[in-house]
Protein backbone atom coordinates (compact mmCIF):
# COMPACT_ATOMS: atom_id res chain seq x y z
CA UNK A 1 0.00 0.00 0.00
CA UNK A 2 3.06 2.47 1.10
CA UNK A 3 4.71 1.77 -2.57
CA UNK A 4 1.51 2.57 -4.16
CA UNK A 5 0.70 5.92 -2.77
CA UNK A 6 4.44 6.99 -3.18
CA UNK A 7 4.29 5.79 -7.03
CA UNK A 8 0.39 6.38 -8.32
CA UNK A 9 -1.54 8.44 -5.76
CA UNK A 10 0.98 10.99 -4.36
CA UNK A 11 1.68 12.64 -7.97
CA UNK A 12 -1.85 13.28 -8.63
CA UNK A 13 -2.29 15.59 -5.40
CA UNK A 14 -0.11 17.96 -6.83
CA UNK A 15 -1.61 18.07 -10.14
CA UNK A 16 -4.93 20.33 -11.13
CA UNK A 17 -5.92 16.95 -12.79
CA UNK A 18 -7.29 14.13 -11.35
CA UNK A 19 -7.32 11.16 -13.89
CA UNK A 20 -10.30 9.65 -12.35
CA UNK A 21 -12.66 12.52 -14.01
CA UNK A 22 -11.16 11.18 -17.64
CA UNK A 23 -11.23 8.33 -20.00
CA UNK A 24 -8.11 6.85 -21.20
CA UNK A 25 -7.15 5.71 -24.50
CA UNK A 26 -4.84 2.73 -26.07
CA UNK A 27 -2.51 3.30 -28.59
CA UNK A 28 0.45 1.47 -30.13
CA UNK A 29 1.35 -2.50 -30.68
CA UNK A 30 1.02 -2.81 -26.80
CA UNK A 31 -1.12 -0.33 -25.57
CA UNK A 32 -4.02 -2.47 -25.34
CA UNK A 33 -2.78 -5.08 -23.61
CA UNK A 34 -1.58 -2.71 -20.58
CA UNK A 35 -4.45 -0.16 -20.62
CA UNK A 36 -7.31 -1.91 -18.71
CA UNK A 37 -4.53 -2.67 -16.09
CA UNK A 38 -3.55 1.48 -15.58
CA UNK A 39 -6.88 1.87 -15.74
CA UNK A 40 -7.74 -0.31 -12.89
CA UNK A 41 -4.42 1.36 -11.00
CA UNK A 42 -5.54 4.89 -11.68
CA UNK A 43 -9.26 4.20 -10.89
CA UNK A 44 -9.99 5.57 -14.37
CA UNK A 45 -13.37 4.36 -15.45
CA UNK A 46 -12.92 4.09 -18.84
CA UNK A 47 -10.47 2.58 -21.07
CA UNK A 48 -11.21 2.77 -25.08
CA UNK A 49 -9.39 0.74 -27.24
CA UNK A 50 -9.79 1.70 -31.13
CA UNK A 51 -9.70 -0.45 -34.23
CA UNK A 52 -6.66 -0.39 -35.37
CA UNK A 53 -4.62 1.40 -31.90
CA UNK A 54 -1.42 1.22 -34.03
CA UNK A 55 -2.41 3.56 -36.91
CA UNK A 56 -2.24 6.51 -34.32
CA UNK A 57 1.63 5.59 -33.05
CA UNK A 58 2.22 5.54 -37.30
CA UNK A 59 0.26 9.18 -37.92
CA UNK A 60 2.54 10.30 -35.06
CA UNK A 61 5.51 8.84 -36.24
CA UNK A 62 5.00 10.72 -39.72
CA UNK A 63 4.17 14.13 -38.59
CA UNK A 64 6.59 14.31 -35.57
CA UNK A 65 9.98 16.23 -36.18
CA UNK A 66 13.02 14.06 -37.01
CA UNK A 67 15.59 14.38 -33.70
CA UNK A 68 18.44 12.68 -32.92
CA UNK A 69 19.88 13.03 -29.95
CA UNK A 70 23.48 12.97 -29.10
CA UNK A 71 25.00 13.29 -25.25
CA UNK A 72 28.56 12.46 -23.68
CA UNK A 73 29.04 12.86 -19.82
CA UNK A 74 32.29 14.76 -18.98
CA UNK A 75 33.82 14.72 -15.60
CA UNK A 76 35.75 17.71 -14.87
CA UNK A 77 36.36 19.81 -12.00
CA UNK A 78 34.44 23.39 -12.70
CA UNK A 79 38.43 25.03 -12.07
CA UNK A 80 40.20 23.24 -14.36
CA UNK A 81 37.48 22.92 -17.05
CA UNK A 82 39.14 23.16 -20.21
CA UNK A 83 37.50 25.12 -22.74
CA UNK A 84 39.33 24.27 -26.20
CA UNK A 85 38.57 20.37 -24.99
CA UNK A 86 34.41 21.23 -24.25
CA UNK A 87 34.72 22.52 -27.75
CA UNK A 88 36.15 19.79 -29.49
CA UNK A 89 33.63 17.36 -27.99
CA UNK A 90 30.82 19.61 -29.07
CA UNK A 91 32.19 19.75 -32.44
CA UNK A 92 32.06 16.03 -32.16
CA UNK A 93 28.72 15.65 -30.76
CA UNK A 94 27.49 17.93 -33.76
CA UNK A 95 29.32 16.03 -36.49
CA UNK A 96 27.58 12.71 -34.88
CA UNK A 97 24.30 14.50 -35.23
CA UNK A 98 24.74 15.52 -38.97
CA UNK A 99 25.82 12.40 -40.00
CA UNK A 100 22.64 10.27 -38.01
CA UNK A 101 20.40 13.00 -39.82
CA UNK A 102 22.06 11.97 -43.41
CA UNK A 103 20.25 14.00 -46.38
CA UNK A 104 18.09 15.51 -43.64
CA UNK A 105 21.28 17.52 -42.37
CA UNK A 106 20.51 20.73 -44.34
CA UNK A 107 18.89 23.37 -42.38
CA UNK A 108 18.87 21.20 -39.02
CA UNK A 109 18.70 23.25 -35.64
CA UNK A 110 21.58 22.30 -33.72
CA UNK A 111 20.45 23.07 -30.02
CA UNK A 112 23.33 22.66 -27.02
CA UNK A 113 22.17 21.62 -23.62
CA UNK A 114 24.58 21.66 -20.70
CA UNK A 115 23.77 21.01 -16.98
CA UNK A 116 26.75 20.93 -14.39
CA UNK A 117 26.62 18.86 -11.63
CA UNK A 118 28.75 19.53 -8.08
CA UNK A 119 30.19 16.67 -6.26
CA UNK A 120 28.03 16.47 -3.29
CA UNK A 121 24.96 16.10 -5.67
CA UNK A 122 23.79 12.93 -6.02
CA UNK A 123 22.92 11.40 -9.48
CA UNK A 124 19.85 9.25 -7.84
CA UNK A 125 17.91 11.64 -6.20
Amino acid sequence: MILRTLTWDRPFAWSRFNPREFAITAFGGAGPAHVVKVAELFEIPLAIIPPSPGVRSAYGLLVSDLVSDHVASVFMPLKRADPVALRAIFDRLEKEGRNAMGQYAEGVEIRVERSVRSPKTSALR
